[in-house]
């Protein structure tokens, strides 16, 4: 990102390191002022942030009033509810008041553990469970062995493996390095031991911060005291190992008494920071903010400073923070320079820096704008910009170990507290359901080993009968604002839809920046893929959560004589049960409603498929639903639907016209001739469509009048390609991001492939299955009838369960043939 370099940024000490600001992140601080309830000047204390709400609540727990010698300690907790701006007081705490202990949130639960009071220190254990309910209650945990008394030690949570790390802290004189893991489900504690011998692993610390990466793999730790140095060393700790490395940092400044956050771009943000006084050998508190990030895979990990607007807080330690999607709330804290606590909540908003839409266009400016075609007046003077620099996701991809899905992991989502809603009300009781779908998709989803689904048939069921009335009332033809995101096909690959959620942002009031974009879908939301019934849950939950902000198109997957054939249905019957069927009919009962487009603005029209013979915008909203997909269908409406969800552009911007299209036996071929006249006669200037696979994720066509965009990497385990999705700001200018595809050694599906066979045809007669079990077991193959007709040993799920894709290969990448 940034190297040291002779400017010295505008109030820092002479003394200070010099650096960059970083150049791709801007932020600005606000001085939240609520003081009607706010809780005592204090440091030491915690910070936690709880779904209560649409935009959650901060808890403020425990602390003490000063670092001199008189003091007092709190025993106190408070919430801030972040929509009413209101301090609400909690009953106290029957623990011992305390302060440098460690606190960690658990959907409306909070852990709590260790800390001093005056003299003593403390190495008990207890949660704060039912906030947002009438059951809020302080119970202790009982566990032997424990890690014993400590303070100034970190807690970091692992929500995949349902426990929480702790790792160092001060005990009396002695600092500490020892790791300890909690599992939340026995309330037992497990000591990792290390070899005292490796010189990779950290020397004992206090007052250092802790984060897991998005995969909850690997265990940074970062900065603290281990007596007269202050560290500026970051380690990495593989947690399904022993193993202890170093993170190369160039120019890294002291940290102890800091906060350090992962910022949704895999960016570090680090607040609370020191820089060296050469002249008495002390670190100073500084105010600034820096960011740590690299800029290639090879670079080193470097640091910047973040730039900042707005009111400055003074510099502080041994404050709390949280970090809430792009906003950091920060409060209380020591002021070292005033001598004195505060209680003052600040927000830092972190955003990403757009690029300018510039003023000529050509490859020199990294954008195209499209020509004017229709010469009609231009809706609000908007036009259409295509970015030619296509952002790449720069975070490591999502790995989360398998987790045994069945009893334990129900039991964690039953446990999940209500928000503070009447639970007589029946909307309230289904929006609580719909947070906790999306919450547990979204944060804690692991892939399961067995074929089962952590909700009941009869969630799924009632899920689907809620959103019904909210995608029947849309109309064919959606209208849509800017600035929206853009997916493409899926196909059951939930691990690249958390893909994009992670490095671009996710549709979440909380965590997200579903309050700034609207997402549009563009169908195949299943089929092919392994965790289709993950894929169409959260989206269904989405939608039913966020309304008009989530729009869901139909794709040619999207009904049922498709789904039947290529995996769906299957994966209904084998993880549901006897209900299964009930809940694909179900799902297929949805799909025929969905619509069939959306209109950005109106200069962007967005389908599945492609227009084909589809001559107007006022043709597509013309069409009722619901609709059943009749492919060779010689009535108009049903041609229309088989184009909007079938056809394809021709291989080359060199054929024209409508033709046959051979290749999927249905549906037709158009010619860029065919998209200029369309964008023409509808006054658009942009096509996007998904519905092919192609090698970038994304792919211009008819002189960057329609663009192609694939969200699925490697689709089908063989195909290699990366997945894309589209970016649309407020001035049009669309941004293609992508995700590459898995790396070389990284498990990902593999799929039973015979290449002698064409590319996939319209929907046959044959059904073929895709059972789910246990390696080596010996499974029944069923006919469509669902009769057994023969066992056979299959392989591991891991290698190869998909019958489907032997006798139904995917298509090949767009302008390629089929891989050999």
């Amino acid at each position: 990102i940034a190297r040291a370099i002779a400017l010295r940024p505008a109030g820092m000490d002479r003394d200070a390191p010099r650096y960059r600001t970083y150049a791709k992140l801007h932020a600005r601080w606000t001085h939240l002022k609520y003081p009607s309830g706010a809780p005592a000047p204090r440091c030491g204390h915690t910070l936690n942030h709880l779904s209560m709400g649409p935009s959650g609540s901060l808890l403020v727990a425990f602390g003490e009033s000063s670092k001199l010698k008189k003091r007092d300690f709190f025993r106190d907790a408070r919430i801030l509810n972040l929509d009413t701006k209101t301090w609400t007081t909690l009953p106290s705490s029957p623990f011992a008041p305390r302060g440098d202990h460690t606190a960690n949130s658990i959907q409306n639960n909070v852990f709590f553990f260790g800390g001093r009071w005056m003299q003593s220190l403390l190495g008990d254990a207890f949660f704060l469970s039912g906030l947002g309910s009438s059951n809020l209650r302080w119970v202790p945990t009982h566990s032997d062995p424990t890690p014993g008394s400590r303070r100034g030690h970190t807690m970091t949570s692992i929500p995949r493996r349902n426990g929480m790390v702790l790792f160092g802290g001060l005990r009396g004189n002695i600092f500490l390095n020892d790791l300890w893991i909690f599992d939340i489900q026995t309330e037992r504690w497990f000591e990792k031991k290390f070899s005292n011998t490796d010189s990779r692993v950290p020397s004992p610390r206090c007052f250092h911060t802790a984060f897991t990466d998005k995969s909850q793999h690997n265990l940074f730790v970062l900065g603290g005291s281990c007596g007269d140095s202050k560290q500026s060393v970051i380690y990495r700790h593989d947690l399904r190992t022993t193993e202890w490395d170093v993170v190369k940092c160039r120019d890294m400044p002291p940290c102890i008494g800091h906060t350090s956050h992962l910022l949704p771009n895999q960016d570090l943000l680090l607040y609370g920071t020191h820089h060296s006084d050469d002249r008495n050998s002390s670190a100073i508190p500084s105010k600034d903010c820096h960011v740590l990030g690299r800029t290639s895979k090879t670079s080193p990990i470097e640091c910047a400073l973040l730039g900042t607007t707005g009111e400055v807080p003074q510099a502080r330690q041994h404050h709390a923070s949280v970090l809430v999607g792009p906003k950091l709330y920060i409060f209380g804290g020591w002021k070292p320079g005033m001598g004195s606590a505060s209680n003052a909540l600040y927000c830092l908003e972190v955003e990403s820096k757009p690029p300018p839409t510039p003023r000529r266009t050509g490859p020199e400016s990294g954008t195209q704008q499209l020509n004017a075609l229709g010469g009609g007046i231009r809706a609000k003077g908007a036009k259409v910009t295509l970015s030619l620099t296509p952002v790449k996701a720069r975070k490591m991809r999502v790995r989360p170990e398998p987790v045994q899905v069945g009893r334990n992991a129900m039991k964690r989502t039953q446990m999940l507290n209500p928000q503070l809603l009447p639970t007589q009300d029946k909307t309230a009781h289904d929006q609580t359901f719909t947070l906790k779908v999306i919450n547990y998709l979204l944060s804690e989803w692991a892939p399961p080993t067995r074929a089962t689904f952590f909700l009941a048939p009869k969630a799924l069921l009632s899920l689907c009968d809620q959103v019904l009335p909210h995608i029947s009332r849309e109309r064919t033809l959606v209208e849509m604002k800017a600035p929206c995101k853009v997916f493409g096909d899926i196909h059951g690959q939930f691990f690249d839809l958390l893909e994009f959620f992670a490095a671009f942002g996710s549709p979440d009031h909380i965590s997200g920046d579903i309050k700034v974009f609207n997402y549009l879908f563009l169908g195949d939301y299943v089929d092919r893929g392994m965790y289709s019934l993950e894929v169409i849950t959260l989206l269904l939950a989405l939608k039913l959560q966020y309304g008009s902000r989530i729009t869901l198109l139909r794709g040619n997957h999207e009904a049922s004589d498709t789904n039947m054939a290529y995996g769906f249905q299957d994966e209904c019957r084998e993880r549901l049960g006897p209900d299964g069927e009930r809940v694909w009919k179900a799902f297929n009962t949805v799909f025929k409603h969905l619509p069939l487009g959306a209109v950005i603005e109106g200069r962007i029209l967005c389908i599945h498929g492609g227009i084909g013979r589809v001559q107007t915008l006022e043709q597509i909203r013309r069409i009722k639903r619901p609709i059943d997909v009749r492919l060779h269908s010689t009535q108009p409406q049903d041609q229309k639907v088989t184009d909007l969800l079938w056809s394809d552009p021709t291989q080359g911007d060199g054929e024209k016209g409508v033709s046959p299209n051979e290749d999927r036996g249905v549906a037709s071929l158009f010619g860029p001739d065919v998209v200029m006249r369309f964008c023409a006669r509808n006054n658009i200037d942009l096509v996007v469509r998904a519905h092919q696979v192609v090698m970038d994720g994304y792919e211009y066509f008819a002189n960057g009048h329609l663009i192609t965009v694939f969200s699925a990497t490697n689709y089908c385990g063989r195909l290699k390609n990366n997945g894309a999705m589209l970016e649309i700001n407020q001035e049009l200018l669309v941004t293609p991001k992508f995700i590459e595809r898995p790396l070389a050694e990284e498990p990902q599906i593999t799929i039973e492939v015979d290449d002698s066979k064409s590319a996939p045809t319209p929907p046959r007669s044959a059904l073929p299955t895709r059972p789910r079990h246990k390696e080596g077991e010996l499974i029944r193959e069923r006919n469509r009838d669902g009769e057994p007709h023969q066992q056979k040993e299959r392989e591991s799920p891991q290698q190869s369960w998909r019958i489907v894709d032997r006798k139904r290969p995917p298509s090949p990448v767009r302008g390629m043939s089929p891989p050999d």
